[in-house]
């Protein structure tokens, strides 16, 4: 099944809402004639408070994993996507073989 690049409608910010909510999708910009893509959720920053943020504004938006690897053992933070990085098209997860 081939899957399609959906444009993200950010005209309205504070009622706009991408057509889901927690799950994990592929998220795609152009910045500088270079196509980054990410695995990333979108968090509607509902329960902020619950998970330590300042505001809700804080915790709404594009949320992607940073994985480091200092040699010896990995690490994973959570990193929202911002300007420039911010999604301006997202797709389903694609089913891996």
């Amino acid at each position: 099944m081939s899957e399609r690049w959906r444009r993200i409608d950010y005209t309205s910010r504070d009622t706009a809402e991408p057509p889901f909510d927690g799950d994990d999708v592929l998220v795609g910009v152009e910045v500088y004639d270079t196509w980054i893509v990410h695995a990333a959720s979108w968090n509607d920053g509902q329960s902020w408070k619950e998970h330590g943020f300042s505001s809700r504004e804080a915790a709404r938006g594009w949320w992607t994993s940073k994985v480091s690897w200092d040699g010896a053992t990995f690490s994973q933070e959570s990193v929202k996507l911002r300007a420039p990085f911010e999604p301006a098209y997202w797709m389903p997860d694609p089913d891996l073989p």
